[in-house]
């Protein structure tokens, strides 16, 4: 499945972070708190002769603590059923609530999030799913953790973050919007600097980064994003 990372309300900060953290994965990608992921196609196997599809990306729960039991909530924004399995036997619905037992650190939870889509011809037109998907350890609320889940076939390569932001990114490609002239600079997690542009004006690059998550500045404005 190809997807795009969007940054959803990630700022770069200087301390230490938390010591008790619940964190999602897609597959072996970190995801951030608060951050979009963007599906823009199914894998080939999702899609089956007979006119069914399903969009199920490999999503996981994992931990740096032993939590108290976990409640998980996937409530689909976008109006249609899902399927959401966490800790026991699957549920339907448009709002899913599924509670875990403990886990301990390194310990990798499938979510088992999934979307059938029926009916499905060559011409099909897919709808935008839109799925929020929180995680709460009922012992310690402060760590709970939020994304949000979206596959859109007809998506850009590119989307915008916000209204009003000076740059766009989505995989390591960077479309900005500038009043006059800033410097682009593109950090790893280890807080190297790996990638500098100088920029003006409006226009779009590809800043080809190899595959990792990364911190960007631009004109006072810091977000996180991914590279597949």
């Amino acid at each position: 499945m190809k997807k795009l990372y969007i940054l959803a309300a990630a700022m770069l900060t200087a301390g230490a972070m938390n010591a008790e953290t619940l964190s999602f994965l897609d597959g072996e990608t970190p995801v951030a708190n608060g951050e979009t992921i963007t599906f823009t196609e199914l894998n080939e196997e999702d899609v089956a002769d007979y006119g069914e599809a399903k969009f199920e990306p490999k999503l996981y729960l994992t931990t740096d603590y032993v939590t108290g039991e976990l409640t998980a909530i996937a409530e689909c924004t976008s109006g249609q059923e899902i399927s959401f399995c966490f800790g026991g036997n699957c549920m339907a619905g448009e709002t899913v609530t599924k509670e875990h037992e403990s886990i301990k650190p390194g310990d990798k939870v499938a979510l088992m999030y999934d979307v059938m889509f029926y009916d499905v011809t060559p011409d099909y037109e897919y709808p935008v799913v839109s799925t929020i998907i929180s995680v709460t350890d009922n012992s310690n609320p402060s760590t709970a953790t939020t994304m949000t889940v979206v596959f859109d076939k007809t998506s850009n390569s590119i989307k915008a973050v916000e209204t009003g932001k000076k740059v766009t990114v989505a995989n390591g490609a960077f479309a900005y919007v500038l009043d006059g002239a800033a410097t682009l600079n593109v950090y790893n997690t280890a807080g190297n600097r790996v990638f500098t542009a100088a920029l003006e004006g409006n226009g779009s690059l590809d800043a080809q980064l190899a595959p990792g998550l990364y911190v960007y500045t631009l004109a006072g404005e810091t977000g996180k994003f991914v590279v597949r």
